[in-house]
């Protein structure tokens, strides 16, 4: 069996750091998915409806100030 050299060895700070970035990483990861997920499960929305009391534009003669 070989010995490995402490200056070889990852210090301890290092590595949590790595975990830490490994997570964040995964989390930008699934994000977009989540947030498509939950689009889907939104209700559609309803397109705007016209006042029934507007005057239709072909009927328009003239402007109001």
């Amino acid at each position: 069996m070989s010995t490995i050299k402490s200056s070889e060895i990852t210090p301890e700070q290092v590595y949590l750091s790595r975990r830490k970035f490994m997570i964040g990483v995964g989390a930008l990861a699934i994000a977009p998915a989540v947030l498509s997920a939950c689009n889907a499960l939104a209700p559609a929305a309803q397109p705007p409806t016209a006042d029934p009391g507007a005057t239709p534009p072909q009927r328009q003669t003239y402007r109001r100030n």
